[in-house]
Formats: C-alpha cells, sequence, structure tokens
C-alpha cells in the first residue's frame, strides 16, 4: 500500500471518529418558561455554546413552555426527555401517578411571590379577597404557589379571581390597565417590570418554600434507569455552566443573547444590562 493511501485512510478515519454529529444523542430538554431570559443560561445556552453538552455526547433541543406543569406533561407524554422545572410541578405530578423523579437541581429557595402593587392599597393576603390576580399561566408553579399562600390566610381561589396575563410587557398592561391588582410571579419577572417603572409595595412569599427545591431536572424513572449516562451528562454540563456563570456573569448575558438574540435589551448590551 502507498504512502498516499495510508494517509487518506488515516484522515478518514479520524473524520469519521471525530464528527460530532454521529456521536451525539439527541435529548429534547422542556424548559419551564414561555421566554428564556439570561438567568436561564445555564441550563440553555451556556451549555450549549460552551459545548459542555457536546462534551458529554449529547444534542440538546431546548422546548420553551408555558410552565412547570406543561413541561412535566411533556415529559410524561414522551414529548420531552427531561423537564427543566419548579420541584412542586413535579411533586404535584407525581402525587397523581406519575413515574417521574427529580434528580438534580440548580436553585434552591424561594424564587416566587404575590405582589401587591404600590398605591393600591392592598397590604396583605386577606387584602385580596374579591380581587383579580394574573399568573403568567395556569401551567407555571406560580399559580399552585399562590392557593397554597392564600389557603394560609383561609381563603381559596373561589375568593379570588386568578388570570393568565402572560410575563413582561402583557403582565404590565394588565396591571396597569385595571385588569388585575396583583401578580403571582417570580422575582425576576419582578425585577424587569420594576425596570420598566411599576412598584409594588410589597412581595408576599411563603416561608414554607424558603428552603425548598426551585429550578430541578425531572425525568421518568425508566429513562434514569435506561439512559442514565445521558441523564447524568446533562446535569453535568448544567453544572459546569452553572460554574462559569458564577465567574463570568458578564459573559454569560452577552452569550445568551448571542445565542438567543430575541431575550437580548433593545439598547443593546449596555453596562446597565449586562
Amino acid at each position: 500500500m502507498t504512502l498516499r493511501a495510508l494517509l487518506a485512510g488515516a484522515i478518514a478515519l479520524v473524520g469519521l471518529s471525530g464528527s460530532p454529529s454521529l456521536a451525539l444523542e439527541k435529548v429534547v430538554l422542556a424548559h419551564a418558561a414561555p421566554q428564556l431570559t439570561p438567568s436561564y443560561a445555564i441550563n440553555s445556552s451556556l451549555p450549549q455554546y460552551l459545548k459542555y453538552w457536546e462534551e458529554e455526547g449529547l444534542s440538546v433541543e431546548i422546548v420553551p413552555t408555558p410552565g412547570a406543569a406543561a413541561a412535566m406533561q411533556l415529559v410524561i407524554s414522551g414529548q420531552a426527555d427531561v423537564a427543566m422545572g419548579a420541584a412542586n410541578a413535579a411533586l404535584s405530578a407525581i402525587q397523581r401517578g406519575a413515574a417521574l423523579k427529580i434528580y438534580f437541581s440548580t436553585l434552591r429557595g424561594d424564587i416566587y411571590g404575590v405582589a401587591l402593587p404600590e398605591g393600591s392599597g392592598l397590604n396583605s393576603l386577606t387584602d385580596l379577597k374579591g380581587k383579580t390576580i394574573g399568573v403568567s399561566s395556569f401551567a407555571s408553579a406560580g399559580a399552585p404557589y399562590l392557593k397554597g399562600l392564600l389557603s394560609s390566610v383561609d381563603l381559596t381561589d373561589q375568593d379570588v379571581s386568578i388570570v393568565e396575563v402572560g410575563v413582561g410587557a402583557r403582565a404590565a398592561g394588565a396591571l396597569r390597565s385595571g385588569q388585575i391588582q396583583a401578580l403571582a410571579l417570580w422575582d425576576e419577572a419582578y425585577v424587569q417590570m420594576e425596570e420598566s417603572g411599576i412598584k409594588f409595595s410589597k412581595i408576599i412569599t411563603d416561608p414554607r418554600a424558603a428552603y425548598a427545591f426551585s429550578s430541578s431536572l425531572v425525568a421518568r424513572e425508566e429513562d434514569l434507569k435506561k439512559r442514565r449516562k445521558v441523564m447524568v451528562g446533562l446535569a453535568r454540563g448544567i453544572a459546569k455552566a452553572q460554574l462559569f456563570e458564577s465567574a463570568n456573569l458578564g459573559a454569560a448575558a452577552r452569550i445568551h443573547w448571542k445565542v438567543y438574540p430575541e431575550s437580548a435589551p433593545r439598547e443593546g448590551a449596555t453596562p446597565q444590562a449586562v
């Protein structure tokens, strides 16, 4: 065999073994968020852009959903492999008989709360009786969170009206127009609204949720047994991204805006935005 033939064979072999498209296993990750803002970078843009998932042999497709309950349902139905969302939504599904397991969490603590607008005259949960409260979606973990808070003052969802208002400008518009009198969203959503000029006199949280698992990976029990390497690789890629973000907050935000340009601020990547 000639030297040229040997080199050609070696190049072909390297090409086959080094081609990630032949080796990567597809994973569908359902996100419990309709919009992937930079706060979700560690489990969306960063492990993709920095190739952490690729290093684990994975090609991950990110699917946004209206909320945690919707994300869990995609996993239950087999339309997604893993859900990333609030653990309480997974626990509710498990209580109803779903064969799911929470196997990794990126965030511990309470991110939800009921916000009372400044100047509304509302000062406590009991003041919400007869009022209309906005949630991002009935599939969001914020909806059962709201009901749990109401029950702590002997109110039920029959004592209030709960409506879907989305997030961002739509939620802000519903509040400004008087369509709703309060909101049940999460910390990042409130920060964005306050930056747009809406002020809150109080955000009421549930002390019982102070140490709860929040953003968590949830998969079918069967997949955790049969595809353990895949599930662990997905979580490891997120853990690496979380470490990167903790040391490079500004870079993490800019990477996210590059991967998801629709999430970037209109004024661009200014120091204030970062």
